[in-house]
C-alpha cells in the first residue's frame, strides 16, 4: 500500500512511470533499512509499516487538496502511530508561507484538536500498562540510563552505533537539505524543514539507537525530493496548491 500511494502521488506530479516506479521503490525500501540493517535493536513494532502508508497518505491528500479524505486518513492513522503529526505541521507550515493560512486553519485546527484528543485516549486506556507512559523521561539503560541527549550523544561519537546513525540519519537528512533549494512546491518544501525539526528534537527526547522511529521521515523526505525532480524549478501550478478543494 505504501508504495501504491507513492507511485500515485509522484505520478500525479507529472514524473514519468519510470520514475515513478523507481521512487516508489525507493521509498519503501529506505525506510525498511531503519528497521533491519543496524545490528542493534533490530525489531519491528506492528505500527511500522502501516505508519508510512498513513503519512504517505496524508501528504497525498494534502498535495492533492483533499481536505476531507486527509482528515479521515489523519484521523485512523493517529490511532496507529502519532507521526502523523508531521503532515500536518507540513500543511500549516506551507499554508503559512503562501497565505493560504485563512482557508487553511478550520482544517488544521480540527487536526490537532483530533490529534490530541486521539493521544490523550489512548493514553487514558493504556495508563496502566508497562510502558514508560506518554513520555520516555529517562533513557535506556543500556546506554547508561540518564536524560535523553546525553544518552544520544554518547551513541553519536561511539564507535559501534555512531556510523549507522551518520549514514542513516545525519547523511539523508543532509541530502534533503542540501537539494531543499530544488523544491518549489511549498508543501514539500515545509515537509524538510519539519523532518529536520523532528530530527533535531529527537535528540532530546527520543532513542537514537532505535533508528527505526526515523523509517516513515525518510519515507516522506524521498517523495519531497521527488517532488523536486518532477517540477525540476518550476513552481506547482494553482491546481496543484495544497489547499485549493475539499
Amino acid at each position: 500500500a505504501s508504495a501504491v500511494c507513492a507511485y500515485a502521488l509522484v505520478r500525479r506530479m507529472r514524473a514519468a512511470p519510470l520514475g515513478c516506479v523507481a521512487t516508489a521503490a525507493v521509498a519503501v525500501a529506505l525506510p525498511f533499512a531503519y528497521l533491519v540493517l543496524p545490528p542493534f535493536r533490530p525489531f519491528f513494532n506492528s505500527s511500522d509499516a502501516p505508519s508510512l502508508f498513513f503519512l504517505g497518505a496524508c501528504l497525498w491528500m494534502v498535495h492533492a487538496g483533499r481536505k476531507g479524505w486527509f482528515t479521515v486518513l489523519f484521523v485512523v492513522g493517529t490511532f496507529n502511530r502519532e507521526t502523523t503529526l508531521l503532515a500536518l505541521a507540513a500543511w500549516a507550515l506551507a499554508a503559512w508561507r503562501d497565505g493560504s493560512w485563512r482557508r487553511s486553519w478550520p482544517w488544521l485546527v480540527g487536526g490537532l484538536a483530533a490529534w490530541l484528543a486521539i493521544k490523550g485516549a489512548l493514553w487514558g486506556v493504556f495508563a496502566g500498562g508497562p510502558g514508560q507512559g506518554l513520555f520516555e523521561l529517562e533513557h535506556s539503560a543500556d546506554a547508561g540510563g540518564g536524560a535523553h541527549l546525553v544518552a544520544n550523544l554518547r551513541y553519536l561519537v561511539g564507535p559501534f552505533r555512531g556510523p549507522w546513525i551518520f549514514f542513516l540519519v545525519l547523511a539523508p537528512l543532509g541530502i534533503a537539505l542540501l537539494l531543499r533549494a530544488a523544491v518549489t512546491h511549498p508543501l514539500w518544501r515545509a515537509f524538510i524543514d519539519v523532518a529536520a525539526l523532528y530530527v533535531l528534537a529527537l535528540v532530546f527526547i527520543g532513542n537514537f539507537d532505535e533508528l527505526r522511529m526515523f523509517a516513515d521521515v525518510f519515507y516522506g523526505l524521498v517523495l519531497a525530493l521527488a517532488s523536486g525532480a518532477a517540477y525540476g524549478q518550476q513552481p506547482a501550478s494553482p491546481a496543484e496548491a495544497p489547499v485549493e478543494s475539499t
